[in-house]
């Protein structure tokens, strides 16, 4: 069995997927979702904090050339389908275990402990660092979401149903807590965003949002540490879970909607009120995912002695066999 890269098949493979994702970009113009201008949005921030760190942006720009990290961050969402990437799924979330004695070999901190590595260490591929790159730009944008840090009980709220009814003349419609924070407190946010503007946008997508939290979250961005601390971005996702997702203060386990199966009654109403007082909240968590994100970044390219850890998965998507 001869085992080698095949160069024509990858470029084929990256373009293909530049293609997806200029679509993609275009689409979230009008069409937002935290899987879409929820992760462009923390990636252009972090971009935007870093234009002036010339060392950073070189290096950056060795793995992805042109490509803005907006874009970068939406294509991990995007390869979901891609049957090539199913060992990569278990990264777009992390479960808190009741028992702390309990773990799982792979979450989302399994990017962000390993790959960082990756991208400085010349034994791996461009290719190689890029979806290493894409994946750190995901899951730091994922983290910040409080429910990708989820109980081991609701699957991250996917299983809560609950009734989206964002004015008093909507019939609302029903749908689940996890795409609630997904999406339609995105959607909402940005669509208040641009009818309280006084420019008249020709386009309004993640760079005009990002413009727009950068300046209203100035003196956050001014005053944030440059530290790196994981564990405790994480801790602070499973603490805003606890005590702003829900619109109740049952426990984890006691949840009535929150069901695994069969039909739910009853479910809680979210309307304009806690949408509200919500926005804030999700506007945070976009600006610190941009600023944590371009600490790490900066703290990837600047350090001296990077670790060399080996991870198959990364590599294996580009090496073709053939018998």
């Amino acid at each position: 069995m001869n085992i080698h890269i095949n160069t024509n098949s990858k470029q084929f493979y990256f373009l293909k997927h530049w293609a997806v994702l200029i679509v993609s970009l275009f689409i979230s113009i009008n069409s937002f979702g935290w899987a879409e201008l929820g992760h462009q949005v923390t990636a252009e921030i972090a971009e935007q904090i870093l234009s002036q760190d010339a060392k950073t942006m070189s290096a950056i720009r060795s793995i992805v050339g042109l490509e803005p990290l907006a874009i970068g961050a939406a294509w991990p969402d995007i390869v979901k389908s891609d049957a090539r990437f199913n060992d990569f799924s278990p990264y777009h979330y992390m479960t808190i275990y009741r028992d702390s004695k309990k773990s799982v070999s792979k979450n989302a901190l399994t990017v962000l402990n390993r790959y960082p590595a990756i991208l400085t260490d010349s034994r791996y591929s461009r290719e190689s660092k890029m979806i290493a790159f894409r994946f750190i730009l995901h899951v730091v944008g994922d983290i910040h979401q409080p429910l990708h840090v989820g109980n081991e009980f609701d699957y991250g709220g996917n299983a809560c149903r609950v009734k989206w009814q964002p004015n008093a003349k909507s019939s609302g419609q029903e749908t689940n807590l996890h795409s609630v924070w997904d999406e339609e407190l995105v959607n909402n946010m940005a669509t208040k965003m641009r009818s309280e503007s006084k420019i008249n946008y020709k386009f309004f997508g993640y760079k005009e949002v990002s413009n727009i939290l950068m300046a209203k979250y100035k003196s956050l961005i001014a005053s944030s540490s440059q530290d790196v601390d994981v564990d405790a971005w994480v801790a602070d996702s499973q603490r805003l879970r606890e005590t702003e997702v829900y619109p109740d203060k049952l426990a984890d386990d006691a949840r009535p909607y929150c069901s695994r199966g069969g039909h739910v009654s009853n479910v809680p109403v979210l309307d304009a009120q806690y949408i509200n007082a919500k926005r804030d909240l999700v506007e945070k968590r976009l600006v610190l995912g941009g600023i944590h994100l371009a600490n790490l970044l900066r703290k990837v390219f600047n350090r001296s002695t990077p670790t060399s850890p080996t991870e198959s998965d990364i590599i294996a998507p580009l090496i073709i066999s053939n018998d």
